[in-house]
């Protein structure tokens, strides 16, 4: 799955919704005025271009982390422990694994847990 695609699955599961379709490759138009905005976080008024980077970005990961539901984060914590690599000396704690998580290993997962990875 591209990191790309990753962004997107997450950012929609997090409210993230385009703004307005992608009609043109011009941008977006609304009454004539051009909108400096593709994307907006239902509900909180957020807007950008772009969601955020999640796949590369820890603190996006973090707020993306608190969208899971109770019976999802012990999933989520399972998918993770499946991704990060075990040394020897590794203690056999979860806290573990939220430590020495990448952002990317956070993201594939998060989308494992929510059951939509799609392998490339």
């Amino acid at each position: 799955m591209t990191k790309e695609k990753q962004r997107i699955v997450i950012a929609e599961f997090c409210g993230w919704r385009e703004a307005f379709p992608r009609h043109t490759d011009l941008g977006k138009e609304r009454g004539g005025i051009l909108l400096p905005y593709k994307w907006e976080q239902i509900g909180t008024g957020a807007r950008g271009m772009e969601p955020p980077n999640y796949p590369e970005d820890l603190n996006a990961m973090n707020e993306a982390e608190c969208h899971l539901k109770v019976g999802q984060v012990e999933l989520f914590v399972e998918e993770l422990m499946g991704l990060v690599p075990k040394s020897e000396y590794v203690p056999r704690d979860r806290l573990f694994w939220f430590c020495h998580a990448t952002a990317s290993q956070r993201a594939e997962a998060f989308i494992k847990t929510l059951g939509l990875w799609e392998q490339d």
